[in-house]
């Protein structure tokens, strides 16, 4: 029981995807085996989204989190703050 409050303003009955919040977690919960690409596609793998929906959406994601350049990469192979981002 509660209210979420956020600058004064109730999101309590707003669907979290209309907060405007996000979540960085200090736990980063990559797949050591999978590339950032496929770390990032997961989620849209899941929604069952087209090949090309995928590519398209991580590679968006990738250019606004300035992390295009490693997504060949695996985890290990990424620093602290590309794991985060990914």
């Amino acid at each position: 029981e509660g209210k979420i409050l956020i600058g004064g303003e109730d999101m309590t009955d707003l669907d979290a995807e209309f907060r405007g919040v996000g979540m960085a977690f200090q736990n980063f919960a990559l797949f050591p085996h999978m590339t950032a690409f496929d770390n990032i596609a997961t989620p849209l793998q899941a929604k069952h989204s087209s090949q090309g929906t995928i590519a398209t959406g991580v590679e968006s994601v990738a250019k606004l989190l300035k992390i295009g350049h490693v997504l060949s990469h695996k985890p290990r192979a990424l620093s602290n703050g590309q794991q985060q981002r990914t």
